[in-house]
């Protein structure tokens, strides 16, 4: 570990994480952006029916019965959900259902039955969300824990504390999902591997609040250590990016998990009892979760032209908290501006944010290849579905130029 170079003279902030700002923005000091109690499993009786038909979607998707099974579900009040968490439950539920409903069969469904499209725009307005499946949905709120054991004992570093609810972290090993669409490992693989990363780099974001905080009060040492802890976790997410094809095969991918989580057909979906406007939303991505977007946005690291514009357009898909979260750090002291400043004098201060940097243009590149694995190389070369992504744009320039653009916040000195 780095050890910082020169003490400052003024007093710095001693303590790494903040859980009450956090928490003013629906930030967990230990789970990230994951919700601090685990995701609601069960609602409440009246909305059986709903639960019903998640707990046999694959069967029906076999039998090729969903979607009419889909469009005989009662139509139900959003008024009985009790809990925030219950609230998130039915916007999983409801928006699986819409993807699954338009997507089901070789031609898409341009009609969301009332059933459906009612209580799903209601608890999308109550959450401010598009009323369309997201990474928020089918990632942050769709997993659940193997009893008191599904945390590791690992000896936790300075920002892994012991989590309120189980004493132990998170780790890949012990989760499962909640609700897949056709179901199998492969499936199941694929959003876990997001959870767990997740997970491991919630300890960045305590890091991210302390390094501006240090820049506020002129403090170096505190920065370079929060520093240290950011390339941590983005190291972390890292390794486990890696794992992504254990259990998740490319052609599986390609052909059966990526089905129910595109955007909207061109045409737009009217959502019947709402509106007689076909309305067009982008489909679930990774580019939804807002852990890198924190992680540029304390860090500095723009991404300003039009190319890259899409990061900012999925951000209503987030959590109104963690937008709010982002845009708080992105509006904070700058931690770039004042590396910049001191990178002469302090060589380990620039070296610590060049780390972070280049961990998270590897963790972009790695990203990159793998989209290219998953999606390029599995499509038909004659068709457009080889250059576009889940969300709906074309990855490869998009991908390939948020890359760029983070290495060119690699910060050069003596030139």
């Amino acid at each position: 570990m780095i050890k910082p170079m020169l003490p400052t003279t003024i007093p710095c902030i001693s303590e790494f994480d903040h859980p009450d700002e956090l928490a003013t923005f629906h930030v967990d000091p230990i789970r990230g952006f994951l919700p601090p109690q685990d995701p609601v499993t069960q609602l409440p009786i009246y909305y059986a029916p709903w639960e019903t038909a998640i707990a046999h979607l694959p069967a029906l998707l076999i039998t090729g019965k969903a979607g009419t099974t889909l469009k005989r579900l009662p139509a139900l009040s959003i008024e009985r959900l009790e809990t925030d968490g219950q609230v998130e439950r039915a916007m999983l539920l409801l928006s699986m259902f819409a993807s699954v409903y338009v997507w089901e069969g070789n031609t898409p469904k341009l009609t969301l039955p009332h059933n459906l499209a009612q209580p799903l725009w209601a608890v999308a307005a109550k959450l401010d969300r598009p009323p369309m499946l997201s990474y928020t949905s089918l990632v942050l709120h769709n997993w659940r824990r193997f009893g008191d054991t599904a945390f590791s004992d690992a000896v936790p570093d300075r920002f892994d504390a012991v989590d309120s609810q189980t004493g132990h972290r998170l780790t890949l090993e012990k989760l499962a999902l909640q609700h897949c669409f056709w179901g199998g490992i492969d499936e199941q693989w694929f959003y876990l591997i997001s959870v767990a990363i997740e997970a491991a780099g919630a300890a960045a974001l305590p890091a991210l609040l302390t390094a501006q905080h240090a820049v506020a009060s002129n403090c170096t040492n505190h920065l370079v250590e929060s520093l240290q802890h950011i390339h941590a976790a983005l190291t972390r997410v890292y390794a486990i990016l890696l794992r992504l094809p254990e259990k998740c095969h490319p052609y599986i991918f390609y052909h059966r998990i990526r089905q129910f989580i595109g955007g909207w057909p061109e045409e737009g979906v009217v959502y019947e009892g709402v509106s007689t406007t076909p309305q067009s939303f982008v489909g679930s991505s990774a580019a939804q979760s807002p852990l890198l977007q924190a992680i540029d946005a304390g860090l500095d690291i723009a991404h300003t032209d039009e190319k890259s514009a899409y990061l900012h357009q999925v951000r209503p898909y987030m959590q109104r908290g963690h937008r709010r979260f982002i845009q708080a750090l992105a509006t904070g002291p700058s931690v770039r501006d004042y590396v910049m400043a001191n990178a002469t004098e302090q060589p380990t201060l620039c070296d610590s944010y060049n780390a972070c940097v280049d961990a998270l243009a590897r963790f972009r590149k790695k990203h990159l290849e793998l989209a290219v694995q998953y999606i390029a190389q599995q499509a038909p070369r004659e068709t457009e579905k080889a250059t576009l992504g889940t969300g709906g744009t074309p990855f490869v320039p998009f991908l390939s130029h948020v890359r760029k653009e983070t290495q060119e916040h690699f910060i050069i000195t003596g030139v």
